[in-house]
């Protein structure tokens, strides 16, 4: 816990006392934003109860609707180890793709880190890190990317980094951590690759900036699809209810 032996050791005290106690079997039901979630509940064994996936929604006024992309990649998010923004720059950087850019948007302790690699490796027409982003200009960047990645090297549950530029009919990228894959579907959504895999990324940058106007339609369709679907807050308050009723 925050890279602390002693709020480690005090809360895995805290944790077995709570499963000595069976604590977590007062609790009728479990709701888990993902199924990997869920599954990491079911392993642990602390509670014999129902433990149920919903995924995430957004908020009943979203507009699914495609937008046109302009030419970069954008990844949203703090700029942070465990994010894996690195991964994400160095895997850039070596798939050398001219009409391309990247937008790191966010802030963190990494950005002096990604600011002296893109000085020293001539990236600062090729990368752009507007820091932390809100309101139109966040707004601006979900609908006009062309795609979203995130490179998390922790486990991620049902990220609404990614959720909702999807609902823009956005492509993304992500790691294999967490619950990112339910979410980055190969074929479907986008693309998955090997956390902290730069070789791996690298290789998706240059087969998703060759992708053909078609190809990149058909894709974005699936993927708004996909948002409807999967991220509808009527759905959910219609599932969450059942879950009450029982």
């Amino acid at each position: 816990i925050k890279n602390s032996t002693a709020k480690s050791i005090i809360a895995y005290i805290e944790e077995s006392f709570y499963k000595i106690h069976k604590s977590y079997n007062k609790i009728d039901a479990y709701i888990a934003p993902s199924e990997f979630h869920q599954n990491e509940i079911l392993k642990s064994n602390i509670t014999n109860n129902q433990v149920y996936h919903l995924t995430n929604f957004l908020p009943i006024n979203t507009q699914y609707s495609l937008h046109e992309s302009k030419n970069f990649y954008l990844f949203l998010g703090s700029l942070t180890k465990d994010k894996g923004v690195m991964t994400i720059l160095k895997a850039f950087h070596k798939a050398h793709i001219d009409n391309f850019k990247l937008v790191l948007a966010g802030n963190g302790p990494e950005q002096e880190t990604l600011n002296e690699y893109i000085h020293n490796n001539g990236l600062e027409e090729k990368v752009l890190l507007p820091g932390f982003v809100s309101g139109d200009e966040l707004a601006i960047l979900k609908k006009y990317a062309y795609i979203v990645i995130m490179a998390s090297e922790c486990y991620e549950n049902c990220p609404y980094g990614l959720m909702e530029p999807m609902a823009y009919g956005k492509p993304v990228i992500g790691s294999r951590m967490g619950g990112i894959p339910e979410l980055a579907i190969d074929g479907i959504t986008g693309w998955t690759f090997e956390s902290k895999n730069i070789d791996e990324l690298s290789d998706l940058f240059v087969k998703t900036s060759k992708l053909s106007k078609d190809e990149y339609a058909s894709l974005s369709k699936s993927t708004l699809d996909f948002a409807k679907k999967t991220f509808d807050s009527k759905n959910y308050i219609n599932n969450l209810l059942e879950i009450y009723k029982k």
